[in-house]
């Protein structure tokens, strides 16, 4: 079966350390899911055409938010890249626009 495509924006970075109605949705959301891959589109991130982001491993974290609270910052996701899965989304957009891959 294959899993539904979502949108969830992120909110406010304090979701992360705080408990709210909006991160207990999320949690239960996530109870049962296994997805073979989780496809992030942001607008965090700026370059001159759409860029497929190709990593083998861990992704570096990248805090690009100032003013929080200390544990904020100590927060840790470690997300695994895969280069195939990359590949699979270059594809697919490449017919929507020139894709770059990082």
């Amino acid at each position: 079966m294959k899993a539904p495509a979502l949108f969830l924006a992120h909110g406010s970075p304090m979701l992360a350390i705080e408990d709210h109605a909006y991160t207990s949705f999320l949690t239960k959301l996530g109870e049962g899911m296994s997805p073979k891959a989780i496809v992030v589109f942001t607008a965090h991130w700026m370059t001159r055409k759409p860029t497929v982001s190709a990593v083998e491993g861990t992704y570096e974290m990248i805090y690009d938010f100032s003013g929080f609270p200390r544990e904020l910052y100590e927060v840790v996701y470690p997300a695994r890249g895969s280069v195939e899965w990359a590949e699979r989304v270059r594809e697919r957009l490449a017919g929507v626009a020139e894709v770059a891959v990082d």
